[in-house]
C-alpha cells in the first residue's frame, strides 16, 4: 500500500502545491534562472523563494517506510535583481533552512514505532510541530 502525503513546509505559502518544475534540495547551489515566477505587483521584498516538503510513506514487510524530500518551486520563486549574488546566497540560505527541517522530519520519522494508523497519526503530530517551530 502506498500513500501519498503531499505536504507544504513553506517559507512562503504556495497553494498550487507541486506544479511545474520543482527541484530537489542538493549541494549544487540555485541559480537566477531558476527564478521563474512572477513577482505580486507591489511586491515588498527583491526576491522569494518557495519550498515544499514531500512526504511519501510505503509498507515494506509491514512496516511504514518514509521518503521526505525538500523542492524548490521554481514557478513560484522570483526576483527582481538577477545580478546580486548576495541576495542569491541569501535565498539559497531559505532554500537550505528547508532542507533543515526536512531532515529533521526524516529523523523524527525514523524513530516512530508501532500500528501504522499510530505512525500516521504521530506523522502529522510532527510535521505540525515541525511547521510551527518553522
Amino acid at each position: 500500500m502506498r500513500y501519498l502525503l503531499v505536504l507544504l513546509l513553506l517559507l512562503m505559502v504556495a497553494p498550487a502545491g507541486l506544479q511545474g518544475q520543482h527541484i530537489a534540495w542538493s549541494d549544487v547551489p540555485l541559480t537566477w534562472a531558476e527564478f521563474r515566477g512572477k513577482p505580486l505587483s507591489g511586491a515588498r521584498h527583491h526576491a522569494e523563494t518557495h519550498c515544499v516538503m514531500e512526504a511519501q510513506a510505503e509498507t515494506e514487510q509491514g512496516q511504514l517506510v518514509f521518503e521526505v524530500v525538500c523542492y524548490f518551486i521554481s514557478e513560484r520563486s522570483w526576483t527582481l535583481n538577477h545580478n546580486s549574488t548576495e541576495l542569491l546566497q541569501h535565498e539559497q540560505l531559505h532554500f537550505d533552512l528547508a532542507e533543515v527541517y526536512t531532515r529533521e522530519l526524516r529523523k523524527r520519522l525514523s524513530s516512530l514505532q508501532g500500528p501504522n494508523q499510530k505512525i500516521q497519526q504521530e506523522f502529522r503530530q510532527l510535521f505540525n510541530q515541525l511547521n510551527d517551530e518553522l
